[in-house]
This record gives structure tokens, C-alpha cells and sequence, in this order.
């Protein structure tokens, strides 16, 4: 999506992702208490994609509607569960111009290990700022593969190790920085639009043309 149209943003945040837990998969704790938390404190000023709380709370996926419809338009379109045996895919890049954040939970959320994945990519190449929440020392991974970050959020609560903390941190960062105001935002996307801009040529210019994608598929396989 372009970065424009400051003025007519309705939201403030994204928060897409179901949180159901299925049986063999790892369980989704933190994934539902931010949702939850947003939900009760936040819900008229963000969007939510997550139909396993609420019906009603569907995202449609870019490529059901590939146009570029405004945000008012395609509100008013019946949910498409699959287009030609396809899956959801990435939301909406109409969700993504109406707002200014993305608070999700990434893929893992304990242990050591990280995992960058789209949830952590999508906001970014979209021109959003990110508040994920991981397992500790995640953002130093992010930084690393060259994303800047804004410096009015306070991303110490990543480096809490205990699990119950860090999440009390997250949470405390996410209320504070919904409580700032619209207008704020909009300062704080246009005094960083060159940061997103950033963001966005680094994946643009990955050497995607070089990857051997059928090695890859044969490793999975």
C-alpha cells in the first residue's frame, strides 16, 4: 500500500491471528492474552481478525479482493473463506493504509530459539510499525537482518527472561502506547516515514532471483 492518505485513518492498530489452540500443537498463551487485552480495553480502535472469538471479527485477505478498495468498502463485503482452494493468505493491504500498528504474537514464545516469520515481515513491508511479542532478546533478531525501529517504543520488555514479566512489560508498552491519541500517531508515522521506507526497500531488494526454490520445496518434502 502507499503511504498516504494520513488524514484518513480510522484505526490505530492490527491485531489479526486466531488464538485456538489445536491438539499435538504448541499451546498459544500469550497469542489470546493479547488479544483479550486489547478486546476489552481497545476494541473501537483497532482492527481484529479473529473468527474463532467472534464471527464477525474477519479479515478479508488481499487476494480475494486484490483491488484497491478503501477500508469503508470493503468492510461492507461478505467474508470469502477460500478462492480457488487457496488459504486466507495475508490480509488486506486496506487494513494496513487505516492503521499505524501491528500487536501480535509471533510464532514461538519460549524457549531459545527465534523465528522471524511473516507475522514480524508482513507489518514491515507494509509501512507499519510492529509491537511483537516473543520469546526474550527477539528484536535484537529483527535488528540484525537490518529493520530499524522506531525510537518511541520502548522495546525494553524484550529483554525481560521470566515469561509472566515479560508480558506484563509488553502489556504496559502496548496501553501506554494506545493512550497517546490519533493525532500523535500521525506525527510519529510522519516523523518516521523515512524508517518505514527503509524497512520496506530491504525486503524489496532481497536477491529473491537467486533462491533455488525447488531445493527448497525438496527439503521440505
Amino acid at each position: 500500500p502507499k503511504f498516504d492518505s494520513l488524514n484518513q485513518k480510522t484505526k490505530i492498530f492490527i491485531n489479526p491471528g486466531r488464538t485456538y489452540n489445536l491438539p499435538g500443537q504448541r499451546t498459544r498463551t500469550y497469542r489470546h492474552k493479547i488479544f483479550t487485552d486489547l478486546y476489552e480495553n481497545f476494541r473501537d480502535c483497532g482492527h481484529f481478525g479473529n473468527t474463532h472469538h467472534d464471527a464477525t471479527l474477519w479479515m478479508h485477505a488481499q487476494h480475494v479482493f486484490p483491488d484497491d478498495s478503501p477500508i469503508s468498502q470493503l468492510a461492507s463485503r461478505q467474508p470469502v473463506q477460500d478462492l480457488n482452494g487457496g488459504k486466507d493468505g495475508p490480509i488486506h493491504n486496506a487494513y494496513y493504509r487505516d492503521s499505524y500498528i501491528s500487536i501480535f504474537a509471533e510464532t514461538i514464545e519460549f524457549g531459545s530459539g527465534h523465528i522471524v516469520s511473516e507475522k514480524t515481515i508482513e507489518p514491515l513491508i507494509r509501512g507499519h510499525f510492529i509491537l511483537p511479542y516473543s520469546n526474550a532478546n527477539f528484536i535484537p533478531e529483527v535488528q540484525k537482518l537490518g529493520f530499524r525501529l522506531p525510537d518511541f517504543i520502548d522495546y525494553s520488555y524484550d529483554a525481560v527472561e521470566d515469561q509472566e514479566q515479560r508480558w506484563q512489560a509488553y502489556s504496559k508498552e502496548c496501553h501506554r502506547l494506545l493512550n497517546i491519541g490519533m493525532s500523535k500517531w500521525q506525527q510519529h508515522w510522519e516523523d518516521n516515514i523515512d524508517l518505514m521506507m527503509h524497512n520496506r526497500r530491504l525486503l524489496h531488494h532481497q536477491p529473491y532471483h537467486v533462491i533455488d526454490l525447488q531445493n527448497m520445496v525438496d527439503k521440505k518434502l
